[in-house]
């Protein structure tokens, strides 16, 4: 028993050892993923959608923590997901134009947390104010982020309910694999809405849009400054994912998902950290120690191919 629970140690060990290497590594860089703050849903029209002061603080101590256990001397840039809390129509007779970002809101405390202060604010090309440190990207938006037809939500919020009722982890767990009846996705479809492998494609084309960008001289000079993002999105974007790397794992045979991963959940606050080379190569490693080793652009042809089910 004690040469096993040695055994043990030591495997733990030499995993741990690993992904210290990787977040030094200046020749990776690090994307590290995080689901935003809990969201209050149950409060009245004005302020409905923003973080619960608890879920606020929640976030102040993980961005805290996040903070200082940072590379020394890194240079680490922020994104954010642009997508509002869907509100208006379908919740109350009268709609209303107060539409809370609660990734916004959660990067902003990993802003101030990193950085010692928030950077000023600017009107982007929406029209809208937003920061000028932080980058938004719609690759990292929720499954109504590209919305087109606002005027049909009312009719999927109606058929989901109709459908699951209060029970939304189901819902979720459905949408995740893609088997929502033909009625509900049609409904999503005339939204605008994006499916599970739709989110699934649109994060991993983020990752690799944000792969290793080495200066030549910086290169030569073999002087390289380690790169990090954190990257704040929705828990339906992380969960396609990882949904997705399992399939590719089983039909492609390219990479071992841990069992833990299947039917993956990631709570408020919580994702995982991406290690991305020159060549594409990633390694995700999981808060549990759980390692996934791919090609993100093989994968991310893959996601361009394959059906939702």
């Amino acid at each position: 028993m004690s040469n096993l629970i040695s055994s043990e140690f030591g495997e733990q060990q030499e995993a741990k050892e690993s992904t210290e290497a990787l977040w030094k590594d200046p020749e990776r860089l690090t994307l590290s993923v995080r689901r935003h703050g809990k969201t209050d849903m149950q409060r009245g029209i004005p302020l409905r959608g923003v973080l619960e002061s608890d879920a606020i603080k929640q976030v102040e101590e993980v961005a805290r923590i996040w903070a200082s256990h940072s590379p020394k001397g890194a240079n680490i840039s922020l994104y954010e997901s642009p997508s509002f809390v869907v509100t208006g129509e379908r919740e109350f007779p009268k709609p209303h134009p107060l539409k809370p970002q609660r990734a916004s809101i959660t990067a902003s405390i990993y802003e101030s947390a990193i950085f010692g202060e928030l950077a000023p604010s600017r009107i982007g090309t929406s029209g809208m104010r937003e920061s000028r440190r932080r980058i938004r990207d719609s690759r990292l938006g929720d499954l109504f982020e590209y919305t087109t037809h606002p005027e049909n939500l009312p009719t999927f919020f109606q058929l989901r309910t109709e459908e699951y009722g209060n029970d939304l982890p189901r819902f979720w767990k459905d949408y995740i694999a893609g088997k929502l009846k033909p009625e509900l996705e049609q409904a999503l479809i005339d939204c605008g809405g994006s499916d599970s492998r739709g989110l699934a494609e649109n994060f991993s084309s983020f990752i690799l849009d944000m792969g290793p960008k080495i200066p030549s001289k910086e290169k030569e000079a073999k002087e390289l400054t380690k790169q990090v993002i954190v990257a704040i999105t929705h828990s339906e974007v992380l969960e396609s994912f990882v949904h997705y790397l399992g399939r590719f794992s089983e039909e492609e045979k390219v990479s071992n998902i841990p069992n833990s991963l299947k039917d993956y959940k990631v709570a408020y606050n919580e994702g995982f950290d991406i290690h991305l080379d020159a060549n594409n190569e990633a390694v995700i490693v999981f808060p549990k120690g759980e390692r996934v080793e791919i090609k993100i652009d093989k994968f991310l042809k893959y996601l361009k191919s394959v059906r939702t089910t």
